[in-house]
């Protein structure tokens, strides 16, 4: 396993970590294996961010978008709508979840370039939630 995806920031500290949700973020992190999709880096940690606008405002939550060649090691803080996820269903926040995992891959792409296989990480990751939602609604 070398794709880490860890609990959203505030959110989870403020309002727990739904069992879906973890569900999902494990499955994802336990099937994906980065090396699939490039050479050049053996480690990924996704942490998204999700707080209301005001903890941003005082700085207390900021994205990170770091991808180290050298270390061979990416770590990616993406900010999510902290009123839609928090309205939204079960369902509605995994999606949200892989959307923002997507983000953070596009984040990549755009650093290592052809050196990352986006199209292919992108089908991986969708084809693992729909396997995920099927195994875990039915």
């Amino acid at each position: 396993m070398n794709l880490y995806i860890n609990a959203p920031a505030y959110f989870s500290n403020v309002h727990g970590t739904e069992d879906a949700v973890y569900r999902y973020q494990q499955y994802v992190s336990r099937h994906m294996d980065i090396c699939q999709y490039t050479r050049c880096l053996d480690t990924v940690g996704i942490a998204p961010i999700i707080a209301p606008e005001k903890e941003y405002a005082a700085h207390r939550y900021t994205e990170t978008k770091l991808v180290h060649r050298k270390a061979r090691m990416a770590s990616l803080s993406l900010r999510m709508h902290y009123e839609q996820f928090l309205n939204a269903s079960a369902l509605d926040r995994i999606q949200m979840l892989a959307d923002n995992i997507l983000a953070s891959f596009r984040v990549i792409k755009k650093k290592l370039g052809k050196d990352f296989d986006l199209p292919l990480c992108e089908a991986q990751l969708k084809v693992l939630t729909n396997k995920f939602l099927e195994e875990y609604w039915h």
